[in-house]
C-alpha cells in the first residue's frame, strides 16, 4: 500500500512515449482469491494561458494587425476571410476524418487494471 500511493502524481506514457495524464489514486479489489489492482490517471491537460492563445490566437493576431495598420484593415480582413473559408473546410474535414480521436480526447480520466499496465 505504501509503495502504492508513492506512485501518485508520476506520468503515465503510452507505448509510443507519449504522456497519458498522471496516477491519481491506486485501488484495490477485495478478493483474496484474486487480487486485483486498478490505477486510476487523470488526462494530462493543457496549462490554461496556452489553451486560452491556442483558442483564440486567430482573432488575436487579427486584432493586433488591424490596430497596426489602420490603413489597410478592410484589406487583411477580406484576405483572412477568404483564407479562413479555406481553412475551416480542411478543418472540418479532418475533424470528420479523425471523429473517434475526438471522442477519445474528451475523456476525463482512465481506470487501468494493473496488469494491463
Amino acid at each position: 500500500m505504501i509503495e502504492a500511493g508513492s506512485l501518485r502524481g508520476k506520468k503515465v506514457l503510452s507505448s509510443n512515449s507519449k504522456t497519458v495524464g498522471t496516477v491519481q489514486n491506486v485501488f484495490f479489489e477485495a478478493d483474496p482469491a484474486k487480487p486485483l489492482a486498478y490505477i486510476l490517471v487523470f488526462i494530462a491537460e493543457k496549462n490554461w494561458l496556452r489553451k486560452y492563445v491556442d483558442d483564440h490566437w486567430g482573432r488575436i493576431g487579427i486584432e493586433t494587425l488591424t490596430s497596426l495598420l489602420p490603413n489597410e484593415a478592410s484589406a487583411i480582413l477580406d484576405d483572412v476571410k477568404k483564407k479562413g473559408e479555406q481553412e475551416a473546410l480542411k478543418i472540418w474535414k479532418a475533424y470528420l476524418k479523425n471523429k473517434s480521436a475526438k471522442d477519445q480526447a474528451a475523456l476525463k480520466c482512465y481506470l487501468f487494471p494493473s496488469g494491463f499496465i
